[in-house]
């Protein structure tokens, strides 16, 4: 909405002022634009707003955050007892995640999203190198003890 709003002013100033160059002006807007949301680390922030909340957390998708959240995440999973070391273990048989109930419910709850959420996260990491580094997995990987 930003953007959009961004860009309208640059059509209303165009209109007025004929020698207004609309087309890079919109371009360095789209650049910082998206350069300032790509380094606002949105996963972060909605981790941060779901946890603080006093009641109703959607732990199904807190489970599908990217690496970004961790900053939040681990010290949560940490207050809530989570097993730590499960980043490093066989997860889903060790600590039930294999069970279901049947509307789902069992999957995404407080006591398992977490596992969820570390099993994404190594998924992500395993066989992670120099052409597919990436900063965020990297230092998530180091917070969850990889």
């Amino acid at each position: 909405m930003a953007l959009l709003a961004v860009l309208f002013a640059g059509v209303t100033v165009s209109i007025f002022k004929k020698e207004f160059p609309l087309f890079r002006y919109s371009m360095a807007a789209v650049a910082v634009l998206y350069l300032g949301l790509s380094f606002a680390r949105p996963d972060l922030i909605i981790a941060k707003v779901n946890l603080a909340q006093e009641t109703g957390q959607d732990y199904a998708y807190l489970c599908s955050l990217s690496a970004d959240a961790a900053p939040v995440l681990v010290p949560y999973l940490e207050s809530q007892g989570y097993h730590m070391e499960a980043f490093r273990e066989d997860m889903p048989v060790r600590y039930g995640l294999d069970r279901e109930g049947a509307d789902g419910s069992e999957r995404y709850g407080q006591q398992t999203f977490g596992y969820y959420w570390m099993a994404a996260q190594k998924d992500k990491t395993q066989g992670m190198h120099l052409r597919n580094f990436n900063l965020s997995r990297y230092l998530a990987l180091r917070r969850l003890g990889g």
